[in-house]
Parts: structure tokens; sequence; C-alpha cells
């Protein structure tokens, strides 16, 4: 054990209350497998397009190797796109016929030679109890014949032909084990077809066939299996997580997807929407997820929303119709697109995002001016909303006095991804200068981050380098080296609670933080969601802790013990009710420390909180949680001993 200083000194770092919205979240469509991980729809690529091939992305990881031997990996990963059910099934496109959803549809032939022809997908997971919504839209190909109407006779009796499909759901490991069937008669139009299925007593894989026993083809242009239990679309499960750590504000479309975002095409129907490519990461985006989803996510777990705006690809005209479309009153033009939609705004869009990563195509000059475009014509809707401008990478800080100087007028926040806290001094000061000669009151965000990758002590397993640069080659099966690694594990998680240790240090002037990401981006995320279930992830139970920070109001100077051996950061916050001091103790060592706690008053500990695990690589999964919170009362003006790789929270009160 070994014996600490930590002073707490009256002295305010802000005179700013702290915000809440330090703990927001991010997604990012089209990355990973982080909206469908969030969405209960069970097919991938319901559509059925020419789904893209995994080709390494942000996990750096050959194909060989992206498999149930990866260490971030669950059910959730798998991508079981359709295939056809023998080699007597044949499958191409309509080529500008059916143009459904998206510009063709699936042709699926069949040459009679075998039992049956058609397409089937595997690995899909239904639980006993359930009840499921099977839908799809397709017919038979062949000539378009329409039927009479009403009180005509029948020019082509061939309209009234309809032809039998077969749906199967099987159990995976028993396909003679039939779970359910029924047939649909096919018509040469295509239409929407639908089913209930309910498994009273099975729980388990499954594969789920669509077929047909004649000579010919079928068209299908979309297929959804979902749970009738799903929020609004999303996963029940993954929203009941959500509400649980109270993520306070939350950054979409992208990342790298914004770039290219077409919000019109994302809004509507979704079984007339098309797929959307991702010209950044190469994936397949369904497009189920729109700005009406995210917004009802919203709501429903009663968080703001944070909009990043296309600025790249986009006009200011296409911006200021997304403003309106969101914060527009019911008879405005996009209001009443809005309403043919069948959307009902709840909640208004207060938070805009100018781009991602700007230095794509920009100078810092450049940027800052298509910000003023870009926020006049949004603020001519709506001049309630705040404006965040980014100054990172290609632009950094000596740019933001330049770029304030153009923009400053037109914005409330200005982005980077740093949150060292000496680079964040410097910043703040930069603004605090500018606000006080210009009359603004500018602030700080981070809408993008990640924890500290490297560990303070080496491992005992030196194939774990407990220093970790990017670049590092993970082209192999080396998984200790794979970035995902380090995020699935709990010393990662502790270098999370640290960042936010920082980011209440800094008050109100720094107003918010994105954590990146939400959910299934192979580690770097706070939710994991596997076909199976829903569960926190490391990161996610440092979340989770930390609800109810808004219950501090300023960071007070904190000053711990630099000492060799010792791995642990300290942030002390007075109240809201100003009788108590919430300090803060991140312990990323192996070895218990002691507080010799000095405060300037007269203090005594009433209770704590502790967050920990018995090891470095402990993790969570969907059975096993190695993480433990433990709450205890003190009564003492003694500091209780700081547990090994630990997240405390010590309640003083006066």
């Amino acid at each position: 054990m070994k014996e600490v200083k930590l002073r707490v000194g009256k002295q305010r770092l802000s005179d700013v209350p702290i915000s809440r919205f330090i703990l927001g979240n991010f997604i990012e469509s089209g990355f990973g497998r982080q909206v469908s991980g969030m969405w209960a729809e069970m097919l991938f690529n319901r559509s059925f397009i020419d789904a893209p091939p995994y080709n390494g992305g942000w996990v750096r990881l050959r194909r060989e190797y992206y498999n149930e031997n990866a260490p971030f990996w669950h059910s959730g990963y798998e991508e079981f796109d359709w295939e056809l059910i023998d080699e007597h099934s044949a499958r191409s496109r309509t080529r500008g016929f059916d143009s459904f959803k998206g510009m063709d549809s699936l042709l699926v032939s069949y040459d009679g030679k075998g039992k049956t022809g058609g397409i089937r997908q595997r690995g899909l997971f239904v639980k006993a109890s359930v009840l499921y919504d099977l839908s799809f839209f397709g017919g038979f190909s062949g000539a378009r014949i329409s039927p009479s109407i009403k009180g005509f006779a029948q020019v082509d009796k061939a309209a009234l032909e309809s032809k039998e499909v077969k749906v199967v759901l099987r159990e995976e490991k028993n396909p003679d084990s039939i779970l359910f069937s029924r047939t649909f008669a096919f018509t040469c139009l295509q239409q929407q077809f639908g089913a209930e299925i309910s498994l009273p007593q099975y729980t388990g894989r499954a594969v789920l066939e669509i077929s047909f026993e004649w000579q010919g083809g079928i068209m299908l242009s979309w297929a959804s299996l979902m749970p009738r239990n799903n929020v609004r679309g999303w996963k029940k499960e993954v929203v009941e997580l959500l509400k649980e750590a109270a993520v306070p504000i939350i950054r979409f479309p992208g990342g790298c997807f914004t770039s290219f975002f077409d919000w019109r095409r994302s809004v509507g129907p979704r079984s007339g929407r098309g797929a959307m490519e991702d010209y950044n990461w190469r994936v397949l985006e369904e497009n189920d997820v729109g700005i009406d989803e995210f917004l009802d996510l919203c709501h429903e777990i009663e968080c703001e929303p944070q909009i990043c705006i296309n600025m790249m690809t986009s006009t200011p005209f296409k911006a200021a119709e997304l403003v309106e479309y969101c914060n527009g009153p019911e008879d405005s033009c996009m209001g009443r697109f809005r309403r043919e939609n069948g959307a009902v705004r709840k909640n208004r869009v207060t938070y805009w995002e100018m781009e991602n990563e700007p230095f794509r195509k920009w100078s810092a000059v450049q940027y800052a001016e298509k910000v003023v475009e870009f926020a006049a014509a949004m603020r001519s809707v709506d001049p309630s909303i705040q404006i965040m401008m980014a100054y990172y990478a290609g632009y950094e800080l000596e740019w933001l006095p330049q770029m304030l100087e153009i923009a400053g007028h037109n914005i409330n926040y200005v982005i980077h991804r740093s949150s060292d806290r000496p680079f964040i001094a410097k910043a703040l000061s930069v603004l605090r200068e500018y606000n006080a000669e210009h009359g603004t009151s500018i602030r700080q965000v981070n809408t993008e981050w990640i924890g500290e990758l490297n560990a303070p002590e080496p491992f005992p397993d030196s194939d774990i380098p407990h220093e970790w640069v990017w670049g590092m080659d993970t082209s192999g099966a080396d998984y200790k080296k794979l970035l995902s690694f380090r995020q699935i594990h709990w010393f990662y998680a502790l270098n999370v609670a640290g960042r936010v240790l920082d980011h209440l240090s800094y008050g109100g002037e720094f107003f918010s933080a994105n954590f990146n990401n939400c959910v299934n981006t192979w580690g770097q995320n706070i939710i994991e969601s596997a076909k199976e279930g829903a569960w926190f992830s490391p990161p996610g139970r440092v979340f989770r802790f930390f609800v109810g920070i808004e219950e501090n109001k300023y960071p007070l100077q904190t000053d711990l013990e630099e000492q060799e051996g010792v791995f642990a950061t300290a942030q002390a916050c007075e109240t809201a009710d100003g009788k108590g001091i919430n300090l803060y103790v991140v312990n990323y060592g192996r070895e218990e420390l002691k507080l010799s706690l000095s405060m300037f008053g007269e203090y005594t500990v009433d209770s704590a909180e502790v967050l920990s695990a018995p090891d470095r690589l402990s993790r969570c999964t969907l059975h096993r949680d190695e993480v433990a919170l433990k709450r205890s009362a003190v009564n003492s003006r003694i500091a209780p001993l700081i547990e090994p790789l630990s997240v405390t929270t010590l309640y003083l009160r006066a």
C-alpha cells in the first residue's frame, strides 16, 4: 500500500457551472455494426443489394481474422448475407425495373431441376415467447399485367394468375425442425406480404428461407423481420441501457458518413428508401435509421440531439431545409413534408455541428467562411439554433483566432478532439480573450473522443504492449495488438474515467463531449449488442457510474501528489447545494492507495461508491460481468482506502 497526499482547495477552476453534456455519445451510420446493433431489424441486407465485402475498416484486421476468434467478437458482428438455396438457383438484378426500394429489385431464378429454388439467410437468433413481424415485398417475374377494375371485363386473365412462394424458418443446427412455414400467393405485380411469427418454446439460431418449386423467377424488393417489442424500431434492450446511462446528448449521423449524407434520402417510408453508399468505410448502410428515427430515439431516452451537417457535398439551402424539417412549424414547406412522412416533432434540435473533419476539403480560413455562409442560411429558418465550428487536425490552435475573427459572431461553440488539460487551458484562454473583446460567450466542446490507449504499467503478458501507437501492424492474427483488444478491457475503461475527470475540471466553459462510440464499434463503445442481448461494456459501466454528474456545480483546485509507482488522478467538485464536495479518484494501478486528505474546511466522508475489477484485462460479456459496483456508508473524517484498479466517488459533507 502506498500513501499519497491529496489536497482540495477552495479555489474554483471555473466560475461556469459544470455541464451534464460532458457525458454525451455518438452514433455513426455506415460504420462498423453500430446502427444495426441498435436497430431491431434482424435481417442483414434486407433490401437484397450487392453488399460490399468487409474491407478491414477502422479495426484494420484482414478478412480471414475477422471472426469469432477476434477479442471484440460477438454475434452482433456477424454478417450472413442472402445465399442461394442450391446450384439450380441464380440471382441477378432487374436493373432499372421494379424500383420500390432503390433503383431495382433482386431477381431469383430457378431452372426446375432441383427440389426447390430460392434464397436463405443463416445466423438469425430468435427467442421463445417473443412475437416477430415478418414482412416482404415481391412478385413473380414476367409480363406486368394489370387486372381490370370492378365492372369491366377482364382483359387478360393471366393477370389473375398466382404462384406459390413459401417462407420457412428452420432451426439452424437441425434443419428438419421447422419453426414456422407459410405459403404466399405471388402475382406478376410486386406487393407486400406479412405474417406474425410466434415461437413459444424455441430459443436459438435459425435460418429463414424464401423458396418456390416451379421453374421461373421471383422478384424481391425488401424483407423485414423484427421483434414486436421494439421501441419505434429500436432494440428494446438497447433503449433500456441508454436510459440507464442517462446519455444527455447524442451526435448523428457521423463521423465520416456526414460528408456524403443526403438527409432527404433518409426520411419517408423505410420500405421506399434505397440503401446508402458509405464512400469512406465502404460498408452497407441500410438507411432504415434516418433523421426521424434518430429524433424518435432522442425523445424516448430524453436526450438532446446533435446533428452533424454535411457541408462538403451539400449546400447551405439544403442545410436550411433540414433545420426547417427538424424545427419548422407545421405549415412551413418542410413542416408539411415532415407531416407527409408521418413524423411528429416532440422536441427540437438545438445543437448543429458544422461538418466532420472539414480539413479534408478546405483550409482553416475557407472553412470558417463556409461556416458563416451555412450558419446564415440555417439561422434564417431558426435563429435560436446553436452552432459548433471545428478547429482540429489541419487547423489546430494557431488558426483559432483567425477563424474566430471570421465566424465568431456566427457560432456558439468551437470543437477540438484533444481533451488534454494543458491544451484545453490554452484554448480556453483564447476563447476568454475573444469573448471579452467581442461580447460573445463561445465555449469549447469535443464532439468525438476516445480514451487514452496506453497502460501506465507494463502487462505481465509481454505480448501486450503497454504503449500503443496508431499504425501498429494488426494485419495478422496478433489480436493482442488490436486497438479493440485495448478498448474491451477494464484498463481502457479506467482511462475513460480519467478523461471524464479532465472534462469535469474545465467547468462549463467546456460544454460537451461525445464519446466515440455508442454501440458495437469493435469494443470502442459503451454498449455491446449481440443478437442474444445487450449489455454495458467496461466504458459503459464507467458512464453509468457517473450518472448524476449534474449534481456537481463547480470544479475545485485538486492536487494529487506525484509519486513513483502511483498511477492515479483525482478531481473534487463543489455540489450544487453548496453543502458538500464530491471527490472522484481513479486508481489505474494494481496497488491500493491510502489517501492523506487535506481540505480547506471541516468535511466528513459521508459515503463512498467504488467501481472496480480484479484485473486490468477484466471485461463484460452477456453472461459474465467482471466489473463490480459497491456502495458504503463511511461517516468519517478519514478518507477510506482507494482500491486498486478502481473509480471511486467520495461524498464529503460539511
